[in-house]
């Protein structure tokens, strides 16, 4: 009879984790958002920002190695609708969980259009930002990139830079069915 029992109990707890989790995805989900930081973004009448990709480095990955390139499902961002606010959606993609700890912007000739109706290309030479994202099992993780638009007329070579200000990611709860 004790033998009987240890076997059935064996086998629920092998059998158990498999039921509770039936439903359950084996994967978390990322957004990635666009928003601009209020510099001199108040100059340009419009600001388009192509970024057709995104890379993300996994954590403990070499500095070389461990990049997963992401497409973006809205390459193009008008960033001057965009200050404040959640901001534009890029991308969601569902990945592994894991945790990753840079993220780096692929930028394509931004181009402004100033309020004065002057047509000005913006420098965007943007390294990998360092952050800390954490995807998780059945959640839904949302990373935030500020971009900022410098005006550096006071610069030798002047005009006007994107940079990006900073990157926040939080976790949002369970993903959205």
């Amino acid at each position: 009879m004790m033998a009987g029992q240890a076997l059935g109990l064996v086998l629920g707890m092998l059998i158990a984790p498999g039921i509770a989790s039936a439903g359950a995805p084996a994967f978390g989900r990322l957004e990635i958002r666009i928003t601009d930081h209020r510099e001199a973004i108040a100059e340009f009448a419009s600001l388009r920002v192509s970024i057709p990709t995104v890379a993300l480095h996994r954590r403990g990955a070499p500095r070389t190695q461990g990049w997963i390139e992401i497409p973006a499902t809205t390459p193009e961002v008008d960033l001057v609708r965009h200050v404040g606010g959640p901001g534009a959606l890029l991308l969601t993609r569902d990945l592994d969980p894991g945790e990753f700890d840079a993220i780096r912007l692929t930028i394509r000739s931004p181009v402004g259009v100033l309020k004065r109706g002057k047509q000005v290309p913006v420098a965007a030479h943007l390294p990998a930002a360092g952050v800390s994202i954490t995807v998780r099992t059945g959640r839904l993780t949302v990373c935030t990139v500020d971009l900022a638009v410098l005006d550096i007329g006071d610069h030798p070579g002047g005009g006007y830079e994107l940079v990006i200000r900073r990157v926040h990611a939080a976790t949002r709860g369970a993903i959205p069915r």
